[in-house]
Protein backbone atom coordinates (compact mmCIF):
# COMPACT_ATOMS: atom_id res chain seq x y z
CA UNK A 1 0.00 0.00 0.00
CA UNK A 2 2.75 2.42 0.61
CA UNK A 3 4.62 1.89 -2.59
CA UNK A 4 1.14 2.15 -4.55
CA UNK A 5 0.01 5.42 -2.20
CA UNK A 6 3.72 6.88 -3.39
CA UNK A 7 3.47 6.18 -6.97
CA UNK A 8 -0.08 8.17 -6.93
CA UNK A 9 1.20 10.46 -5.72
CA UNK A 10 4.18 10.68 -8.34
CA UNK A 11 2.29 10.55 -11.14
CA UNK A 12 -0.55 13.06 -10.07
CA UNK A 13 2.66 15.31 -9.79
CA UNK A 14 4.44 14.95 -12.81
CA UNK A 15 0.99 14.50 -14.99
CA UNK A 16 -0.37 17.85 -13.43
CA UNK A 17 3.01 20.09 -14.29
CA UNK A 18 3.17 18.19 -17.93
CA UNK A 19 1.73 20.32 -20.66
CA UNK A 20 0.51 18.02 -23.52
CA UNK A 21 2.45 17.69 -26.87
CA UNK A 22 1.91 21.03 -28.88
CA UNK A 23 -1.23 20.67 -31.31
CA UNK A 24 -0.90 24.55 -33.13
CA UNK A 25 -2.46 25.68 -36.71
CA UNK A 26 -2.70 29.05 -37.75
CA UNK A 27 -5.64 28.70 -41.13
CA UNK A 28 -6.68 31.50 -43.56
CA UNK A 29 -8.97 32.02 -46.24
CA UNK A 30 -10.18 34.37 -48.86
CA UNK A 31 -12.84 34.51 -51.97
CA UNK A 32 -13.20 36.96 -54.14
CA UNK A 33 -16.18 36.89 -56.46
CA UNK A 34 -17.37 39.18 -59.77
CA UNK A 35 -20.85 40.48 -60.22
CA UNK A 36 -21.95 37.81 -62.94
CA UNK A 37 -18.99 35.63 -62.64
CA UNK A 38 -18.47 32.46 -60.72
CA UNK A 39 -16.45 33.01 -57.26
CA UNK A 40 -12.89 32.61 -57.13
CA UNK A 41 -12.17 30.74 -53.77
CA UNK A 42 -8.30 30.46 -52.44
CA UNK A 43 -7.51 28.35 -49.44
CA UNK A 44 -4.39 28.13 -47.75
CA UNK A 45 -3.34 31.82 -48.96
CA UNK A 46 -3.79 35.14 -47.70
CA UNK A 47 -4.82 37.24 -50.76
CA UNK A 48 -7.00 36.84 -53.55
CA UNK A 49 -8.16 39.39 -56.35
CA UNK A 50 -10.02 39.41 -59.16
CA UNK A 51 -11.46 41.95 -61.70
CA UNK A 52 -9.73 45.49 -62.27
CA UNK A 53 -9.11 47.75 -59.51
CA UNK A 54 -11.05 50.91 -59.80
CA UNK A 55 -9.38 54.15 -61.51
CA UNK A 56 -9.04 57.63 -59.23
CA UNK A 57 -12.34 58.58 -60.61
CA UNK A 58 -15.41 57.50 -62.32
CA UNK A 59 -17.58 54.57 -62.04
CA UNK A 60 -15.88 51.91 -60.89
CA UNK A 61 -15.69 48.10 -62.92
CA UNK A 62 -16.27 44.91 -61.12
CA UNK A 63 -13.35 44.18 -58.43
CA UNK A 64 -13.18 42.40 -55.14
CA UNK A 65 -9.79 41.76 -53.21
CA UNK A 66 -9.63 40.45 -50.02
CA UNK A 67 -6.64 39.14 -47.52
CA UNK A 68 -6.22 37.56 -44.47
CA UNK A 69 -3.18 36.83 -41.62
CA UNK A 70 -3.24 35.43 -38.15
CA UNK A 71 -0.02 35.42 -35.86
CA UNK A 72 1.21 34.08 -32.41
CA UNK A 73 4.63 35.84 -30.99
CA UNK A 74 6.11 34.63 -28.09
CA UNK A 75 8.11 37.42 -25.80
CA UNK A 76 11.52 37.66 -27.00
CA UNK A 77 11.95 40.34 -24.05
CA UNK A 78 12.12 40.29 -20.47
CA UNK A 79 8.48 41.75 -20.19
CA UNK A 80 7.22 38.65 -21.00
CA UNK A 81 3.92 39.36 -23.27
CA UNK A 82 3.19 37.54 -25.62
CA UNK A 83 0.98 38.85 -28.76
CA UNK A 84 -1.69 37.34 -30.91
CA UNK A 85 -2.40 38.76 -34.14
CA UNK A 86 -5.72 38.87 -36.56
CA UNK A 87 -6.29 40.92 -39.81
CA UNK A 88 -8.59 40.74 -42.76
CA UNK A 89 -8.96 42.95 -45.26
CA UNK A 90 -12.08 42.74 -47.43
CA UNK A 91 -13.02 45.02 -50.55
CA UNK A 92 -15.53 45.28 -53.56
CA UNK A 93 -17.11 47.91 -55.78
CA UNK A 94 -20.60 48.15 -56.84
CA UNK A 95 -20.21 47.87 -60.82
CA UNK A 96 -23.82 48.95 -62.24
CA UNK A 97 -23.18 52.39 -63.42
CA UNK A 98 -20.02 50.83 -65.15
CA UNK A 99 -21.63 48.38 -66.67
CA UNK A 100 -24.40 50.40 -67.80
CA UNK A 101 -21.97 53.17 -69.00
CA UNK A 102 -19.95 50.17 -71.63
CA UNK A 103 -23.14 48.48 -72.72
CA UNK A 104 -22.62 45.65 -70.31
CA UNK A 105 -26.26 46.11 -69.15
CA UNK A 106 -29.08 47.99 -70.13
CA UNK A 107 -29.28 50.37 -67.77
CA UNK A 108 -32.13 50.61 -65.19
CA UNK A 109 -32.24 46.64 -65.61
CA UNK A 110 -29.92 45.92 -62.13
CA UNK A 111 -29.86 48.22 -59.20
CA UNK A 112 -26.95 46.17 -58.18
CA UNK A 113 -24.10 44.66 -59.06
CA UNK A 114 -21.60 44.48 -56.06
CA UNK A 115 -18.71 42.31 -56.21
CA UNK A 116 -18.43 40.03 -53.55
CA UNK A 117 -15.32 39.15 -51.17
CA UNK A 118 -14.48 37.28 -47.24
CA UNK A 119 -11.62 36.62 -45.73
CA UNK A 120 -10.73 34.80 -42.52
CA UNK A 121 -8.13 33.83 -40.24
CA UNK A 122 -7.88 31.51 -37.30
CA UNK A 123 -5.04 30.36 -35.26
CA UNK A 124 -4.78 27.64 -32.28
CA UNK A 125 -1.90 26.95 -29.87
CA UNK A 126 -1.34 25.11 -27.09
CA UNK A 127 1.23 26.67 -24.48
CA UNK A 128 2.42 25.96 -20.79
CA UNK A 129 4.50 28.18 -18.35
CA UNK A 130 7.65 26.18 -16.44
CA UNK A 131 7.12 24.71 -13.15
CA UNK A 132 5.35 23.16 -10.78
CA UNK A 133 1.25 23.85 -9.99
CA UNK A 134 1.14 26.97 -8.62
CA UNK A 135 -0.64 30.50 -8.06
CA UNK A 136 -0.16 33.36 -10.47
CA UNK A 137 -0.85 36.42 -12.24
CA UNK A 138 -2.64 36.67 -15.48
CA UNK A 139 -2.83 39.77 -17.35
CA UNK A 140 -4.09 40.94 -21.38
CA UNK A 141 -4.30 44.39 -22.59
CA UNK A 142 -4.34 45.80 -26.63
CA UNK A 143 -1.15 46.16 -28.15
CA UNK A 144 -0.52 49.42 -27.28
CA UNK A 145 1.33 49.78 -30.34
CA UNK A 146 -2.28 49.52 -32.07
CA UNK A 147 -4.10 51.50 -29.59
CA UNK A 148 -4.95 54.55 -31.99
CA UNK A 149 -6.20 52.02 -34.55
CA UNK A 150 -9.78 50.90 -34.60
CA UNK A 151 -9.44 47.14 -34.32
CA UNK A 152 -12.52 46.64 -36.77
CA UNK A 153 -14.31 48.99 -39.09
CA UNK A 154 -17.35 48.25 -41.75
CA UNK A 155 -18.98 50.03 -43.97
CA UNK A 156 -23.12 49.27 -44.19
CA UNK A 157 -22.35 46.78 -47.24
CA UNK A 158 -19.72 44.67 -45.47
CA UNK A 159 -18.96 43.18 -41.62
CA UNK A 160 -15.89 42.12 -39.24
CA UNK A 161 -15.67 40.71 -36.14
CA UNK A 162 -12.75 38.92 -34.21
CA UNK A 163 -12.59 36.45 -30.97
CA UNK A 164 -10.04 35.49 -28.83
CA UNK A 165 -10.53 32.97 -25.75
CA UNK A 166 -7.81 32.06 -23.57
CA UNK A 167 -7.98 28.84 -21.35
CA UNK A 168 -5.49 28.82 -18.95
CA UNK A 169 -6.68 26.10 -16.30
CA UNK A 170 -9.08 28.48 -14.52
CA UNK A 171 -12.79 27.75 -14.38
CA UNK A 172 -13.81 29.80 -16.93
CA UNK A 173 -11.98 31.08 -20.29
CA UNK A 174 -10.97 34.64 -20.57
CA UNK A 175 -12.78 35.71 -23.75
CA UNK A 176 -12.14 38.74 -25.81
CA UNK A 177 -14.93 40.31 -28.43
CA UNK A 178 -14.65 42.72 -31.20
CA UNK A 179 -17.22 44.18 -33.12
CA UNK A 180 -18.37 46.27 -36.07
CA UNK A 181 -17.17 49.84 -35.93
CA UNK A 182 -16.33 49.42 -32.16
CA UNK A 183 -13.04 48.35 -30.29
CA UNK A 184 -12.94 45.05 -28.27
CA UNK A 185 -14.11 44.38 -24.14
CA UNK A 186 -10.39 45.34 -23.17
CA UNK A 187 -8.65 47.60 -20.27
CA UNK A 188 -6.11 49.68 -22.15
CA UNK A 189 -2.35 49.12 -21.89
CA UNK A 190 -2.64 49.43 -18.02
CA UNK A 191 -3.74 45.83 -17.96
CA UNK A 192 -5.43 44.53 -15.11
CA UNK A 193 -4.68 41.96 -12.59
CA UNK A 194 -6.08 38.77 -12.79
CA UNK A 195 -4.94 35.72 -10.71
CA UNK A 196 -4.69 31.66 -12.25
CA UNK A 197 -2.42 29.15 -12.08
CA UNK A 198 1.14 28.78 -13.53
CA UNK A 199 2.84 25.58 -14.36
CA UNK A 200 -0.35 24.72 -16.38
CA UNK A 201 -1.27 23.96 -20.14
CA UNK A 202 -2.95 27.42 -21.64
CA UNK A 203 -4.71 26.97 -25.00
CA UNK A 204 -5.44 30.21 -27.65
CA UNK A 205 -8.38 30.05 -29.92
CA UNK A 206 -8.35 33.12 -32.00
CA UNK A 207 -10.33 33.54 -35.36
CA UNK A 208 -11.66 37.36 -37.15
CA UNK A 209 -13.55 37.34 -39.99
CA UNK A 210 -14.43 40.72 -42.91
CA UNK A 211 -16.78 40.00 -45.96
CA UNK A 212 -19.49 41.90 -47.53
CA UNK A 213 -22.91 41.90 -45.96
CA UNK A 214 -25.09 43.56 -48.54
CA UNK A 215 -25.76 43.34 -52.34
CA UNK A 216 -25.63 47.00 -52.75
CA UNK A 217 -22.51 49.55 -52.76
CA UNK A 218 -19.14 49.76 -52.73
CA UNK A 219 -18.15 46.95 -49.63
CA UNK A 220 -14.88 47.38 -47.43
CA UNK A 221 -13.89 45.60 -44.01
CA UNK A 222 -11.14 45.27 -41.89
CA UNK A 223 -9.87 43.76 -38.75
CA UNK A 224 -6.72 45.00 -36.96
CA UNK A 225 -6.42 43.04 -34.18
CA UNK A 226 -3.16 42.84 -32.02
CA UNK A 227 -3.87 41.33 -28.42
CA UNK A 228 -1.26 40.75 -25.61
CA UNK A 229 -1.32 38.41 -22.33
CA UNK A 230 1.35 37.53 -19.88
CA UNK A 231 1.63 35.46 -16.75
CA UNK A 232 3.91 36.90 -13.68
CA UNK A 233 4.57 35.09 -10.60
CA UNK A 234 3.00 36.04 -7.27
CA UNK A 235 5.04 38.54 -7.04
CA UNK A 236 3.51 40.98 -9.47
CA UNK A 237 6.69 41.28 -11.29
CA UNK A 238 8.80 38.15 -12.54
CA UNK A 239 7.37 37.33 -15.85
CA UNK A 240 6.42 33.01 -15.95
CA UNK A 241 7.46 32.75 -19.27
CA UNK A 242 5.28 30.86 -22.12
CA UNK A 243 6.04 28.14 -24.44
CA UNK A 244 5.06 25.80 -27.12
CA UNK A 245 5.51 22.10 -27.11
CA UNK A 246 6.97 19.54 -24.89
CA UNK A 247 8.92 20.38 -21.70
CA UNK A 248 12.68 20.53 -22.10
CA UNK A 249 14.73 17.91 -20.17
CA UNK A 250 15.82 19.87 -17.52
CA UNK A 251 11.92 20.76 -17.10
CA UNK A 252 11.45 17.43 -17.12
CA UNK A 253 14.19 16.50 -14.34
CA UNK A 254 12.63 18.89 -11.98
CA UNK A 255 9.36 17.57 -12.19
CA UNK A 256 10.88 14.03 -11.82
CA UNK A 257 13.16 15.47 -8.46
CA UNK A 258 9.83 16.93 -7.23
CA UNK A 259 8.00 13.81 -7.29
CA UNK A 260 10.35 11.74 -5.97
CA UNK A 261 10.80 14.05 -3.01
CA UNK A 262 7.28 13.41 -2.29
CA UNK A 263 7.24 9.91 -2.62
CA UNK A 264 10.04 9.94 0.03
CA UNK A 265 8.03 12.54 2.22
CA UNK A 266 4.63 10.16 1.39
CA UNK A 267 6.38 6.89 2.71
CA UNK A 268 7.72 9.00 6.02
CA UNK A 269 4.22 10.09 6.89
CA UNK A 270 2.22 7.03 6.49
CA UNK A 271 4.99 5.25 8.54
CA UNK A 272 4.54 7.45 10.98
CA UNK A 273 0.62 6.94 10.96
CA UNK A 274 1.46 3.43 11.40
CA UNK A 275 3.43 3.93 14.41
CA UNK A 276 1.45 6.22 16.10
CA UNK A 277 -2.09 3.97 15.27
Amino acid sequence: MRFSSAISILAAFVFAGCPPVSASSVTTSVTCALWGAPGLPITGTSFCSAGTPPPASGPPPPYATASASASLELSTTADGWVTVNLSTNIFGTDAVAYLENTGQITPGTYTYASSGALASAELHFDLYTDGPSRTGIFQIRRNPSFFNILPVVANDAASARGNVALYDGSPFPFTVDCRNNSGCNLPGPSAPVFYAPLGAAISVDASSIAGTQTPFGNSYASTDISIQFRFLEADGVTPAMVHTGVPEPTTWAFLLIGGAFLCKFAIKREKALRSNS
